[in-house]
């Protein structure tokens, strides 16, 4: 759960064996990722099988003589007619590992080492981190946390709990309250790490080792612990019909991962805006950003962002060269039209109801009281309830269409001013990106019905000169100065094969968007943008 694809994780399994007191039993591979024991009469038995355990993500299990960290996911079998009884689980530690991290309880006080689980669903959705990790707590909200953290990388223990504490606060009281008793952070401070993945009661972060020194990495480290923390109410009890309970064996479809996702990635920025450890011009201007990813992106055209959601076990989680002519982000495009409808609710109520308070009486009605998923139309009819407002018409357009967005009429209600920086420039355009490696330059994405598509430049082609003159550098630096109706003859190579292809270079409709704070803004406006960055 959370991520949004079969990950088939019995491709990790192998020797497995049943055994009862009486010996060894019959067992028989069913299905890709599914077993039968032959029992007869007898009904207490083993399983015993092994994992092999050795690729750290947020989503999989890792091994090594350092620590273990382990997504139940990837490592537990289940009975589906067993699926809602308590499990229990032993974890007998490697050499001189002292410390256990997990989001459940243990069967007996004093022993850290035996936990509980009320069910299958609640097992695997608390990973563990194993080993010697750096173990620090601290209490915001009215709950305990703790952050457990593997690797040898720079962090300061005492500013990840002040900012922490202040991220807590501003999102548990956009719900009014905290569903958690206990919430563990796990971070991984290790080359090359990313991403997050959230669960009921805890989240594993992965980070670069040294991320967290710097001001940009940090800054996007409580970013992405923002946006995992939103999911405690948001996908993890605040949800979508299809989205729980699971069945693990297939894929669960909806198209309002805008809304679960999206919307969580546009708070995970704002959150950080309102806790003063971004500044909100800085904001504004990632805002800005975004929006021209999103307008600069061709599949933006292509689909719509439900369609985004409801395609992600086959489209989002398995990209290509041609994703970004066939599909829009639902992270990108989703925060950008939370950020939208949050300020048009705003501007309709005279900043009384915005997107918090759509979230909160989503939660108090879906999740506390009649403890179900929503489906789209209540979320419309929720919308529309909270800003005494029609807005049929936005979702029809925006989220369920792939109309162009009307952002600047949008942001000015908020007193911000959205222009093109690129507008009245007459920059050359051929549409396709490149991959260094080395001294090898090839094609990696070639824009759909662009110059570059016309003339018939491939992905994969390995670019080896321009007008003749070997390619030493960034193609792009070439193709950035060109100007419209300039032709360029590109020597590739093609499966071993020389070709020659001459591009057309055409005027540049790629936007690159800025947005600054109007000068004298109205009260209405004011008080709009106040309440939207959370300004007192």
């Amino acid at each position: 759960p959370g991520s949004y694809m079969i990950r088939e994780y019995s491709r990790f399994l192998e020797r497995h064996t049943a055994f009862s007191d009486n010996g060894k039993m019959e067992i028989k591979h069913i299905s890709k990722n599914g077993w039968e024991v032959k029992t007869g009469n007898i009904k207490n038995f083993t399983i015993e099988y092994y994992i092999y355990a050795y690729e750290l993500t947020v989503r999989t299990a890792f091994i090594d003589e350092e620590h273990a960290y382990l997504n139940g996911a990837a490592v537990f079998l289940y009975s589906p007619l067993y699926k809602n009884i308590p499990v229990i689980v032993q974890i007998n530690p490697y050499s001189n590992w002292k410390k256990i991290s997990v989001a459940l309880e243990p069967l007996e006080k004093n022993n850290p080492w035996v936990i509980k689980a009320e069910n299958y669903d609640a097992l695997i959705d608390a990973p563990f981190e194993i080993g010697n990790q750096t173990v620090f707590g601290f209490k915001a909200a009215g709950i305990y946390h703790e952050v457990a953290i593997f690797g040898n990388g720079y962090y300061d223990s005492l500013a990840i709990r002040k900012d922490l504490s202040l991220i807590i606060e501003e999102e548990a009281r956009i719900f009014s309250e905290h569903p958690c008793k206990y919430y563990l952070f796990i971070v991984h401070l290790i080359p090359g790490g990313s991403g997050g993945l959230e669960h009921m009661n805890s989240t594993t972060i992965q980070a670069g080792r040294n991320a967290l020194s710097t001001t940009s990495g940090y800054n996007n480290f409580l970013s992405l612990a923002a946006h995992e923390y939103f999911h405690l109410w948001n996908a993890k009890r605040l949800r979508p019909y299809p989205l729980g309970p699971f069945d693990y064996d297939k894929e669960n479809y909806t198209s309002l991962l805008y809304f679960s996702e999206g919307f969580t990635a546009y708070y995970d920025e704002l959150i950080t805006v309102r806790c003063n450890l971004v500044k909100p011009e800085d904001y504004i201007k990632t805002l800005a950003t975004s929006i021209s990813t999103v307008e600069n992106t061709p599949g933006n055209s292509i689909q719509s962002l439900a369609e985004a959601g409801f395609d992600a076990w086959i489209k989002y989680y398995r990209t290509n060269e041609n994703s970004i002519n066939s599909t829009m982000s639902y992270y990108t495009k989703g925060a950008v039209v939370g950020a939208m409808l949050d300020i048009l609710l705003l501007n309709a109520t005279n900043g009384k109801t915005g997107l918090d308070q759509l979230m909160n009486s989503m939660y108090n009605e879906y999740y506390l009281k009649l403890n179900r998923g929503f489906t789209d139309e209540e979320l419309i009819t929720a919308a529309e309830k909270a800003g005494n407002c029609k807005l049929k018409d936005f979702f029809d357009k925006y989220i369920y269409n792939t109309i162009a967005f009307p952002y600047d009429s949008v942001l000015n209600m908020a007193g911000i001013n959205l222009f093109n920086s690129n507008a009245g420039i007459s920059a050359g355009y051929v549409g396709i990106n490149t991959l260094i490696n080395g001294s090898k330059v090839t094609v990696s994405n070639v824009e759909r019905d662009g110059p570059a598509w016309q003339a018939g430049l491939n992905v994969n082609d390995e670019i080896i000169a321009i007008d003749s003159v070997r390619l030493t550098d960034d193609p792009q630096k070439i193709i950035g100065a060109l100007k419209p109706g300039s032709i360029l003859k590109f020597t590739v190579s093609r499966y071993g094969r020389i070709k020659e292809i001459e591009v057309k270079a055409v005027v540049s409709t790629k936007v690159a968007y800025e947005a600054v704070l109007m000068g004298n803004i109205a009260d209405k406006k004011q008080l709009v943008y106040k309440k939207w960055l959370g300004i007192k």
